[in-house]
């Protein structure tokens, strides 16, 4: 006991926070307290990748501004309350297993696009529940590979454009309540992909170009009430029937049809949606046809493919007012 209380008068003197002091001097200003750090251990014999820090976003839709702080090597201290993304490296894509030694809420985002990953990533990766912000484009993944994420319930957007998937990942991910950015352009998806999608009732952001989609598809995604843009272009299944589906959509304000077969005929069974932006497919435009479309959408910016229309009709057609 005698030597417990000589460690603490100890440490009390060393500090300068002896209770004696104080009293002496009552007009004393206490030091302000230290800041909190946060210690990430990452490996010490090669960079991870390039560690960001997150600031906050000007708008909802938009990402949020980064600034580049070190390379994630060795022990790495930041401001416990610094947000991060983590670039990740090609040393990483090949030793994914350094992830597990991360605090499940060190990250935000994690960026692996374009660096060919594989399915060895998502063992290491399924702690780390406090990433919101997933970018896995352009890997070699697989479905069942996939539902290994499911331990990551705070995922607000997801991108795995050209991954090689069908998407019957997403009947297994349906915890992700959260979930409002999705990206699965150049991925052959299955109707049953589609209709677990369908689920996912906080998207905002749907992006399924060239995913060889169908009206029934549209049908599907017609049942997401907060959907506010949607791109299907590429995606040359699609016909009037569909489009008539998703006219009904409230909170949908932007379209991409561009690289469709969509005549302007068809264009119309859109008339009396809430779109704001619509980009039009490719076609042999006449000035009529585009007088036509901005008679029949007039509050709507139709964005027409330059190279389909001649030099002296190829514009952007602002709403009118």
């Amino acid at each position: 006991m005698t030597i417990l209380l000589s460690l603490v008068s100890f440490a009390s003197f060393a500090t300068g926070s002896n209770n004696s002091a104080a009293f002496a001097n009552p007009e004393r200003k206490s030091a302000p307290a230290p800041q909190a750090i946060r210690t990430l251990h990452f490996p010490a014999n090669f960079s991870a990748g390039a560690l960001f820090e997150l600031g906050e976003k000007s708008s909802p839709n938009q990402d949020p501004p980064t600034r580049f702080i070190t390379q994630a090597r060795g022990v790495v201290k930041v401001p416990a309350k610094t947000r991060l993304s983590l670039e990740a490296s090609y040393a990483l894509s090949e030793q994914p297993e350094c992830l597990q030694a991360l605090d499940p809420n060190a990250l935000e985002q994690l960026q692996f696009s374009k660096m060919g990953t594989d399915d060895k990533l998502f063992g290491p990766l399924s702690h780390l529940v406090g990433i919101k912000v997933i970018g896995l484009d352009f890997s070699e993944l697989t479905d069942a590979g996939l539902e290994k994420l499911k331990p990551l319930v705070n995922i607000e957007e997801l991108s795995l454009a050209n991954c090689g998937i069908k998407g019957t990942c997403f009947k297994k991910l349906q915890g992700m309540s959260k979930l409002a950015r999705l990206t699965l352009s150049f991925n052959d998806l299955t109707p049953d992909a589609v209709e677990a999608i369908s689920h996912f009732q906080s998207l905002k952001q749907l992006v399924l170009s060239k995913t060889q989609i169908d009206d029934t598809a549209l049908y599907q995604i017609a049942k997401l009430p907060h959907l506010q843009l949607l791109k299907i272009d590429r995606d040359d299944r699609i016909t009037a029937k569909g489009l008539a589906a998703i006219q009904r959509m409230k909170a949908l304000e932007t379209l991409y049809l561009d690289d469709t077969k969509l005549r302007v005929s068809d264009l119309l069974a859109l008339k009396g949606s809430h779109l704001k932006t619509m980009a039009l497919p490719q076609s042999h435009y006449l000035e009529s046809d585009l007088h036509r479309l901005h008679m029949e959408f007039p509050g709507v910016e139709l964005l027409v493919p330059a190279r389909t229309v001649s030099r002296e009709d190829a514009e952007l057609f602002a709403p009118l007012h």
